[in-house]
């Protein structure tokens, strides 16, 4: 009798290495590694709570920017959708400095902190992403340790203006971690999560473009969905509404470029670009791994850069992709490779390629790039000793501090040879890390070192320093340092509108004018310099040249009803009484569209006829008109000051 067929015994499927799913045997042990890493973030950015705010942009993003001092109100959200904050449109950054301006005002501590804490989740999330990604925790742990200390994150931290690279940084991972969750569950909920956090990126920073580039990058090297081309479009498809705002949050980057006067800074050629772009990657690969010296502005290479240091940054950007291409290919290092093109790709939007202002290159804008960089390294380290391709395992109900014990001091050698050169790289990252930071306690400090460091000197700094010494009085060291800088880049119209503005603050108002006139003609017709010049004009006495200024300069600004006013003002005083109606009847109907009560037309023509015909009208209280003296008590009728509109401040590009 044959007997029944016995079912083959069941092959146990393999335990999920996700983290946070209950398979996870060190779910527990993955969590409080990634809290002890965002705390280990936090020390080494603590002495930033002591910092102050900077004239570096903090004053134009922050606390002189009328829109982030409305605070989180309908005016400020309204502002930060609208609007482009120091010509850049980042919604979601803005709303967390007018979070900041509710909760601290000015009081710098508070921002310092919520950078910090910024920064600290972001380290804590690439642990988590990484961990994920490779299923490895050596690997990963030091990877988020060197990325949370290393000098590089310094000016990304440290200084408040930077709060842009934390929030598109953060948004940037949390939008790969729920991609990395819709790769293997797919579901509205997992592509909602990753699509509405890449948005979010965006809004953070224009940088996060890349980032649909970037999950086809994980596509292909990570998770081999692209080994067939006939999947191309659908992995295309998926990513579609990133992929549109990218294009959008493009060109509307690249409009925040051309506003805010930017258009009258020089684009160098394009050919000068594309070299810095090849060089940078070899000067930010070397910041990398030599972190000393650093600075927050690095000076334009226009007057020295040549072919040659192209050929530097071709060479070493081969020497390095080829080779983990072959080695990727053979089916040993893709995930080296991928996080080496990882820091290629998303350093593109910042290389330079399209010219703006004269910031081709800040050790700020390694803060994504990094990320996939330092993965790369760490796992070229744990190649290098040759420790398990599968992490150490301990039983699931075993003790959490005999799980923590596997993980940071495990019984194999190797491991334990990784682990204490992975700790003595981290903590001496993390001294040199704090020393890098130090400087940016206060603007003295950091234009002092920056000056001290950069060979050749450092036009910005000098230009920088120079606002503090003007604010400290003391004017004459103030005018050699931006001497200096003019000297140092002369092709540089901020330097030489900086030295107009320092003859003007030192009160040498001649020297100022001659400057102006002579040396500035290029920019002559902008709306900073006409400012300028009509104050300057203002305080030598000169109503003809104020009044020439000031007509230039309500092409910029012909909403100004203060501007109008002070034209009419000068033109009465200079006997031109139609010109001075058309300028106070212009002043008059700016006004009257924002407040009808302050003045009606019929009004203004009588004022008129008594200004050009004394005995035409008389006065209603019977006073006999001054050209003068009636346009003052017109102006303070209107609500407007006759002085100059504007204070001439000084320009950073």
């Amino acid at each position: 009798m044959a007997g029944r067929a016995r079912k083959p015994p069941k092959t146990p499927r393999p335990q999920s290495r996700n983290v946070g799913t209950p398979k996870d045997p060190r779910a527990r042990v993955v969590w409080l590694l990634a809290l002890g890493a965002a705390l280990f973030a936090l020390a080494v950015f603590l002495p930033t709570l002591g910092f102050s705010f900077l004239i570096v942009d903090d004053d134009q993003i922050v606390t002189k920017n009328e829109g982030v001092r409305a605070g989180l109100s309908l005016a400020g959200i309204r502002y930060a959708f609208s609007d482009f904050n120091f010509h850049i449109w980042m919604p979601l950054t803005t709303l967390t400095h007018q979070l900041d301006w509710s909760l601290f005002q000015d009081v710098p501590s508070g921002h310092h902190f919520h950078s910090a804490a910024w920064h600290a989740a972001t380290v804590a999330l690439l642990f988590l992403v990484l961990r994920e990604l490779t299923g490895r925790i050596p690997e990963s742990l030091l990877a988020a340790a060197l990325f949370a200390c290393h000098p590089t994150r310094a000016g990304a931290v440290a200084w408040v203006a930077s709060r842009k690279e934390l929030v598109c940084g953060f948004f940037f991972l949390l939008s790969v971690w729920g991609y990395l969750r819709w790769t293997k569950r797919p579901s509205a909920g997992n592509w909602f999560w990753f699509t509405a956090a890449g948005a979010a990126a965006m809004m953070g920073k224009p940088m996060a473009v890349t980032l649909p580039a970037a999950l086809l990058l994980l596509d292909w090297l990570a998770f081999n969905r692209a080994a067939d081309w006939r999947r191309w479009p659908g992995l295309v498809l998926e990513k579609l509404p990133l992929i549109a705002m990218a294009a959008a949050v493009s060109v509307v980057a690249w409009y925040g470029q051309q506003s805010e006067g930017r258009q009258w800074y020089p684009v160098p050629p394009f050919d000068f670009r594309a070299q810095n772009a090849l060089y940078s990657i070899a000067r930010y690969l070397y910041h990398t791994v030599w972190p000393v010296g650093l600075v927050y502005h690095y000076p334009e290479l226009r007057l020295t850069l040549t072919p040659w240091h192209a050929a530097i940054g071709v060479a070493v950007t081969g020497a390095i992709t080829l080779p983990l291409a072959w080695w990727a290919f053979r089916g040993k290092g893709r995930m080296i490779l991928a996080g080496w093109l990882w820091f290629l790709l998303n350093l593109t939007p910042v290389l330079g390629f399209i010219g703006f202002a004269n910031a081709a290159m800040a050790d700020r804008y390694l803060y994504i790039p990094h990320m996939g960089l330092l993965a790369a390294m760490a796992c070229l380290m744990a190649r290098a000793f040759r420790i398990p391709e599968t992490d150490c395992t301990v039983p699931a109900d075993a003790p959490l501090t005999r799980q923590i014990q596997a993980v940071l001091w495990p019984e194999n050698p190797r491991v334990k040879w990784f682990v204490l050169a992975g700790a003595a790289m981290v903590m001496l990252t993390a001294a040199i890390g704090v020393a890098e930071t130090l400087p940016w306690r206060d603007d003295e400090q950091l234009n002092l070192r920056a000056i001290a460091v950069t060979p050749g000197g450092n036009a910005m700094a000098e230009v920088n320093l120079a606002q503090i010494r003007v604010a400290q009085g003391r004017y004459d060291e103030a005018i050699r340092l931006l001497e200096a800088a003019v000297e140092r880049e002369p092709f540089n119209p901020f330097w030489r509108y900086n030295l107009a503005w320092g003859l003007y603050e030192a009160g040498r108002y001649r020297q100022a004018l001659e400057y102006i006139d002579t040396r500035m003609a290029d920019m002559a017709e902008t709306h900073f310099v006409l400012q300028l010049r009509s104050n300057v004009c203002f305080k030598l006495g000169d109503r003809q040249c104020e009044v020439e200024s000031l007509e230039k300069l309500a092409a910029f600004k012909p909403n100004d009803a203060a501007n109008w006013t002070r034209i009419a003002q000068l033109k009465s005083a200079l006997g031109d009484h139609k010109g001075a109606l058309d300028a106070l009847k212009k002043a008059a109907e700016i006004r009257a569209a924002k407040d009808p009560r302050l003045r009606d037309a019929a009004e203004a023509l009588e004022k008129a006829r008594a200004l050009i015909d004394p005995d035409a009208t008389p006065e209603p209280e019977g006073n006999t008109p001054n050209a003068d003296a009636w346009a003052e008590r017109e102006s303070r009728r209107l609500g407007l000051s006759p002085s100059p509109p504007e204070t001439s401040a000084p320009i950073t590009p």
